[in-house]
């Protein structure tokens, strides 16, 4: 990991809701806690490298239900800023997103996570940002799940993307810390996809719960909620994918708590 990315602590107040919950509180019951009425405004994440991730951080506080997000596998440098650094290795070129603001605005209709989705991605594609067309929206029974569909290959022409979280995952129930699980998932993942995947943060790094949770070819959207359940808070995930390396780092959050460990890299080093 090179420097452009660092750990940070988001506190987000759009006047509609405060991030301020302990890491390891459990979550409150979405369908017990919920008000529609605080859900209908403006949305807005200003000069992020990743506006998308942000913006459905914001609705997972909203609505305090799941939203799991795998970022698109960035390619074409149309998408991308480039950078070359030198390091101790010799020279290194870095490839990131580039910073953008964003605005949604969702209205009464948006009455749930599924229907805001398709608003804010709506006004995503509007705004013209990168990889606008390249996710689908799929609603699972208790969390919703945003993954990439295709991307932009450095030839110009789209092309069609497999989530490394839609591979099914297998491994034996065993009573572990809930950060060995989650370590256990990601190097699972990183597995079966063929991929580079890799843990970034977990709400676990203080109060570490025992949890027993075993997996036979799941999906990583449904072991993540098992474990949540064994360690007694709602959790969702964020993969994001950093084309310096062609790696995938994932956040885990507990929804309606304090968010840390988001991967960053909106800016080049010494910015």
């Amino acid at each position: 990991m090179l420097s452009i990315f660092r750990i940070t602590l988001l506190a987000v107040n759009t006047g509609l809701f405060l991030l301020s919950t302990a890491a390891n509180a459990s979550a409150p019951s979405a369908r017990q806690h919920h008000d529609p009425s605080r859900v209908p405004g403006s949305y807005t994440v200003a000069q992020s490298g990743r506006p998308l991730a942000d913006m459905l951080l914001q609705l997972q506080q909203a609505f305090l239900s799941p939203i799991n997000y795998e970022e698109v596998p960035y390619q074409n440098d149309s998408e991308l800023r480039s950078l070359v650094v030198s390091t101790l290795q010799g020279p290194k070129r870095l490839r990131f997103t580039p910073a953008a603001d964003f605005t949604a605005t969702l209205t009464e209709a948006d009455s749930n996570p599924y229907l805001a989705l398709h608003s804010v991605f709506a006004q995503y594609k509007q705004a013209g940002l990168y990889a606008a067309d390249g996710y689908k929206i799929v609603q699972q029974e208790n969390y919703v799940d945003v993954l990439p569909t295709q991307v932009l290959a450095i030839t110009g022409s789209k092309r069609q993307v497999s989530p490394v979280m839609e591979h099914p995952v297998t491994f034996s129930k065993s009573e572990r810390t809930g950060e060995q699980t989650l370590e256990l998932l990601v190097r699972e993942i990183s597995k079966v996809s063929r991929k580079q995947v890799r843990l970034m943060w977990d709400p676990f790094t203080i109060l570490d719960p025992k949890v027993s949770v075993g997996a036979d070819a799941e999906l990583p959207s449904q072991i993540l909620a098992k474990i949540g359940k064994s360690a007694g808070v709602t959790l969702s995930y964020q993969c994001l994918y950093d084309a310096s390396d062609a790696t995938y780092y994932v956040n885990f959050y507990p929804v309606a708590g304090k968010v840390e460990g988001t991967l960053y890299n909106d800016r080049a080093p010494g910015e």
